[in-house]
């Protein structure tokens, strides 16, 4: 709580806007641990800083929203946006308490733009599926591709089995194969 007060009541006085960049020299020895995130994004990068971070947070959370409201009701898509969702409100709740994420801020950037992009992931059983079929023509292996609709499968057919072979008619009872 000092720190959150020495920081926005006395550290921050003609540097809000862009914050500092790092910790001034004169900055109490005490207070250098600035180990709130949102505390170190203020003093580093100031408001714009805060705006843009918490924006790109607020930017992911949507696209996760708008993931879910997307026309798919597949269990695994309703995993996928539900556990990104409870971790980016788990992170979010943890920067306003003593966690800082410096450590990992690279790692965490990466999951922000990969949970903004989740509503690309989800609903893939409504678009069309494009497969590819190894065979053989004129001696030569080919791959010929389908695409194929929801809900359309793709046959299976089989050669036919090679024709049989007149036979003389059926051996009679008891006789010996030809031959012996």
């Amino acid at each position: 709580v000092d720190l959150i007060r020495y920081t926005t009541e006395i550290g921050m006085n003609n540097h809000w806007w862009a914050g500092y960049g790092m910790i001034p020299a004169w900055w109490p020895q005490y207070k250098h641990d600035l180990c709130i995130h949102w505390v170190s994004t203020l003093v580093f990068q100031g408001l714009m800083g805060i705006i843009g971070f918490y924006g790109f947070i607020a930017v992911a959370g949507w696209m996760l929203w708008k993931g879910k409201r997307k026309n798919s009701a597949a269990l695994q898509d309703q995993w996928l946006l539900w556990s990104m969702m409870a971790a980016l409100i788990g992170s979010v709740m943890g920067m306003f308490v003593v966690a800082l994420f410096a450590e990992m801020y690279h790692i965490y950037h990466f999951f922000l733009g990969l949970a903004a992009n989740a509503y690309l992931l989800v609903g893939q059983g409504s678009r069309d599926r494009f497969v590819g079929v190894v065979a053989q023509l004129d001696g030569k292996a080919v791959l010929l591709r389908y695409r194929l609709r929801p809900g359309q499968k793709l046959a299976v057919v089989h050669p036919p089995a090679a024709p049989a072979t007149p036979t003389q008619g059926p051996p009679s009872a008891g006789a010996q194969p030809s031959g012996q």
